[in-house]
């Protein structure tokens, strides 16, 4: 019986500010090692503002079952918070699919440097991807 694997091919930023829309295109291999490392991210993130992100990706093997995303948000190596969203169950086939909308709040305690360790797993745990990257949260736009 065939498995199922998940291949990132791409992550999209869409910033609700002046900033253009961030496109990391995983579609090589090169690309995607880049993109996993944390290279291309939304490196800093403004308070204040709003933020959504989308990913496509393509199931081959066999459907995919409670396709989730797990993000590990660290401060100073220690974790802050662990959020996972279930994506769904997904066909063998090339999907898109679209997070909520993030509104980033003004705290002056969030202004820092952060770690942000995101996996994509099924419903039994199996892990497809692991991106490790960082990001910096800074005040508002005056």
């Amino acid at each position: 019986m065939a498995t199922p694997s998940v291949r990132i091919l791409e992550h999209r930023v869409k910033f609700f500010d002046d900033r253009p829309e961030e496109v990391n295109d995983c579609r090589t291999d090169d690309n995607l090692k880049k993109w996993l490392k944390g290279k291309g991210a939304a490196a800093v993130v403004v308070q204040g503002t709003s933020q959504q992100e989308s990913i496509t990706f393509k199931v081959e093997g066999a459907p995919v079952k409670g396709l989730t995303r797990t993000n590990k948000t660290s401060k100073f190596y220690v974790t802050v918070s662990t959020e996972s969203i279930v994506m769904g169950d997904f066909e063998v086939g090339e999907h898109t699919h679209t997070f909520d909308k993030q509104d980033i709040e003004v705290l002056a305690a969030a202004r820092a440097n952060w770690s942000l360790v995101t996996t994509f797993h099924d419903a039994d745990g199996k892990e497809f991807a692991k991106r490790e990257s960082s990001f910096k949260i800074v005040a508002p736009k005056a």
